[in-house]
C-alpha cells in the first residue's frame, strides 16, 4: 500500500544538513482513526487521517492507531520506498529489491498530551501587539501541513500562547489541517 501523502506530514528537511548541523524535525507521528498528529517540541500539526492517507491504509489502521518514530519516518520518506505495509504490530517499508521491517512502538510506552486541549479555539482570538516566531519553525510547520504555495491564516491569542495556523481558502489539499506554533518570549 502506498503512502502518497506522508511527505506532507513530515518536514522534508528533517534529515538534510543545515548550517548548524543535523537537527531533528518532527519526532513522532501519532496516527489515529480520526486525526493524525505530528509533533516536535515547538510545533504540532493535526491532519484529518482520511484526507492524509489512501483508503487502503486508512482501513488497515488498528482501532487504537499507530505511532511512527523518527527512524520509521525517515525510512518511509526515502525515495526508494515503493510501498508501506501494516502487519500485526509491524510496519514494513518495501524498497527496490529488499524490505525494512520495524516493530511498531507499544502505545503504552508513550504518554502524549491531550492534543485537542493544546489546539486553541478560534473564537478565543484576541488582538496582539507583538509576537515573535522563529522563521524556520514557521517554514517547517508550513511544509509539515502540506501546503504548496497556499496562504495561511494565523490566529493570535496572547503573546505567550500558541499561534493557531490554518490554510487560507477552500482550495487547500488538506482543508481541515491545523498547526500550532509556540511563540518566543519577548522581553519588555
Amino acid at each position: 500500500m502506498k503512502f502518497p501523502k506522508l511527505h506532507s506530514v513530515v518536514d522534508p528537511t528533517v534529515y538534510t544538513d543545515f548550517p548548524h548541523g543535523l537537527r531533528a524535525g518532527l519526532s513522532f507521528i501519532n496516527i489515529q482513526k480520526e486525526f493524525t498528529y505530528a509533533t516536535n517540541a515547538h510545533t504540532l500539526v493535526r491532519h484529518k487521517t482520511s484526507e492524509l492517507f489512501n483508503e487502503e491504509f486508512y482501513n488497515s489502521l488498528p482501532e487504537n492507531g499507530i505511532i511512527l518514530n523518527a527512524r520509521m519516518i525517515a525510512e518511509i520518506c526515502r525515495r526508494d520506498t515503493s510501498k508501506v505495509v501494516l502487519g500485526d504490530g509491524t510496519i514494513e517499508m518495501v524498497k527496490n529489491g529488499y524490505s525494512v521491517l520495524f516493530v511498531l512502538p507499544n502505545r503504552d510506552d508513550y504518554h502524549f498530551p491531550q492534543y485537542e486541549s493544546v489546539i486553541p479555539d478560534i473564537k478565543d482570538t484576541k488582538p496582539v501587539n507583538e509576537i515573535a516566531i522563529k522563521p524556520h519553525l514557521l517554514t517547517d510547520l508550513y511544509n509539515a501541513m502540506g501546503l504548496n504555495g497556499e496562504g495561511i491564516v494565523m490566529n493570535l491569542f496572547a503573546p505567550t500562547k500558541a499561534v493557531l495556523i490554518r490554510p487560507n481558502g477552500e482550495g487547500s489539499n488538506y482543508p481541515s489541517v491545523v498547526g500550532i506554533l509556540m511563540p518566543i518570549m519577548i522581553r519588555s
